[in-house]
C-alpha cells in the first residue's frame, strides 16, 4: 500500500501485558507500530505468547501497561 494512506492505527512504545494479582507480566516492552488503511497484517505464534492481549490493548478493551 502507498505510504501516502492514512494511518489508521499507530503505537509508540506501546507496553502490553497484565497484572494478575502481586506482580506485572510483560508481554511486549516498546512496540512502536504503524498500520495505514488497506494494509495487511497477520499476528503469528505460538499459543500464550501474547496475540489476543495485544490486539485487544490495540482495540482499548485492555489498558497498555
Amino acid at each position: 500500500m502507498s505510504e501516502t494512506a492514512p494511518i489508521l492505527i499507530e503505537t509508540a512504545d506501546l507496553s502490553v501485558g497484565f497484572n494478575p494479582g502481586p506482580r506485572e507480566i510483560t508481554l511486549f516492552n516498546k512496540l512502536n507500530l504503524a498500520l495505514r488503511a488497506g494494509d495487511l497484517v497477520c499476528f503469528m505464534g505460538p499459543n500464550g505468547v501474547g496475540k489476543t492481549s495485544l490486539m485487544r490493548t490495540l482495540a482499548g478493551l485492555q489498558k497498555p501497561l
